[in-house]
């Protein structure tokens, strides 16, 4: 129960944080930078976030694979699991790397910001993707916090740059990129974990066509 109630008051806690980002920031970006800037970044992040879907689901599955691989050492389910993740990767990074061309291709006057903000939302969703199997060791509470920790460090920069520093859009940008780069590297960091979920655990030879 206790722990239950810990993950429950860290996921309020984010939420918390995710409703400042919304009711807070909003109104000061648009009294800082007005509504057509404003309206640029809403798309930009919107634009962003398609980065978000790259690992076409695999984020759901493995989970038994893993666990067979850490509670019975099972090499075999070890090796199919590094193969969905080394699979995961190589979609994230691949298709990001497509969208950044296709941005650098298109020349828009926003592609440098754009990409700014693809490279991290890639960054998260290879995060999230090995928080979500790291939840399955039972790691959700640390997960979590982490989580917390990396949103609430991105709204309270924003917040200071935007108010003491009327920071541009650009600099908003970078902000996600280091918060999304310091909780890559908390995680990675903090949790011990198999090694099989070394961020970079595998290669693309173990892949295979099925």
């Amino acid at each position: 129960m206790g722990r239950f109630l810990k993950f429950f008051s860290l996921t309020m806690a984010t939420q918390g944080c995710l409703l400042i980002n919304q009711v807070v920031l909003l109104p000061i970006e648009l009294r800082v930078w007005g509504t057509d800037a404003v309206a640029k970044w809403v798309v930009l992040i919107a634009v962003a976030n398609l980065a978000g879907i790259t690992d076409l689901g695999l984020r759901h599955a493995g989970h038994s694979q893993l666990l067979s691989s850490v509670r019975s050492g099972d090499t075999a389910a070890s090796l199919e699991f590094r193969r969905i993740w080394t699979l995961a990767r190589t979609l994230i990074i691949g298709l990001t790397a497509v969208f950044l061309a296709y941005q650098l291709w298109a020349g828009a006057s926003s592609s440098a910001l754009l990409s700014v903000l693809t490279i991290s939302v890639a960054f998260d969703t290879l995060t999230l993707v090995r928080g979500a199997w790291l939840d399955t060791l039972g790691h959700f509470n640390r997960i979590e916090a982490l989580y917390l920790g990396m949103i609430a460090s991105r709204v309270t920069l924003s917040l200071i740059a935007l108010t003491a520093f009327r920071a541009s859009p650009a600099v908003l940008g970078y902000i996600w990129l280091v918060t999304s780069i310091g909780w890559m590297v908390a995680q990675a960091a903090l949790l011990r974990t198999p090694s099989s979920l070394a961020f970079f655990a595998g290669n693309t030879r173990d892949l295979r066509w099925r």
